[in-house]
């Protein structure tokens, strides 16, 4: 039975480091970790033993075990893993009035974000539920940046790739895959000579417009791009894609009312 998502989902893919084959792997080394940040304060020197210097990282104790999902039509599978990271970070205010620091639970924030590792043929990948900079770089910090390598080139966005789909659709060729097909493209950003020219189409006949044409015709960078897909199983999603400034990380958004499994 289908629902519908019921605000908007943001999803940032990466890659872990090709050491990692499995979600054991996953379970005993990166579920295990902690990570201490320093609180920067001169009045308040780093310690490990310190609770009051740091702020810690860690994963929710009881991760579950991994389940598998069947991709639709294409007899592919892939297990999974569902964890949270959790993380603390200072309040604004770190000071009481006789400009002391506070401690540190009248200045302590707590992030919580979802995590799925995903196994498929051999690697494995992260999907942090969130596009916050400030979320991502402490769950980066958690993951330890050198357990992150670059996503491979089939998961990398890059300005042709929109191109690409709209000339899909334009030209009435909406497969884009055995059971994935183009249902509608609703809008798009892109760069005319330089990122300082910055220009957007919003509308939900995006492909008629005179400025997509321009852009089309011109071979103009497409940066971002709305697109309805419709998948076999009855799914039909709207997808945000964006590109961004790494190849380290890939950032999609499903928006609210899309429909899922």
């Amino acid at each position: 039975m289908n629902s519908q998502l019921e605000k908007n989902q943001r999803y940032t893919l990466i890659k872990m480091d090709s050491k990692y084959k499995n979600l054991d792997q996953i379970k005993n080394d990166v579920l295990s970790q902690q990570h201490k940040e320093p609180f920067k304060s001169k009045l308040i020197e780093f310690s490990e033993d310190n609770e009051e210097s740091y702020f810690l990282y860690k994963w929710y104790e009881d991760s579950g075990e991994a389940a598998e999902c069947k991709i639709p039509n294409t007899g592919e599978t892939v297990n999974y893993l569902c964890t949270e990271a959790i993380c603390e970070f200072s309040t604004r205010k770190i000071k009481d009035a006789n400009n002391e620091i506070l401690p540190k639970k009248d200045r302590l924030n707590v992030q919580k974000t979802e995590v799925i590792f995903a196994q498929k043929n051999n690697q494995v990948f992260a999907i942090l539920m969130t596009f916050d900079n400030y979320e991502l770089k402490r769950i980066k910090k958690l993951i330890r940046m050198s357990n992150i390598e670059p996503l491979p080139s089939e998961y990398q966005i890059v300005p042709s790739i929109f191109t690409w789909l709209f000339y899909k659709y334009i030209t009435e060729k909406e497969m884009i895959d055995n059971n994935i097909s183009i249902e509608g493209i609703n809008g798009f950003t892109g760069n005319v000579l330089t990122d300082e020219n910055r220009f957007s189409g919003d509308s939900g006949n995006t492909p008629d417009l005179i400025i997509t044409k321009a852009f089309l015709a011109n071979n103009y960078d497409i940066t971002s791009i709305k697109v309805d897909l419709n998948v076999d199983s009855g799914c039909l999603t709207s997808f945000y894609i964006n590109q961004t400034n790494t190849d380290n990380e890939l950032r999609i958004m499903a928006l609210k009312n899309s429909t899922r499994l």
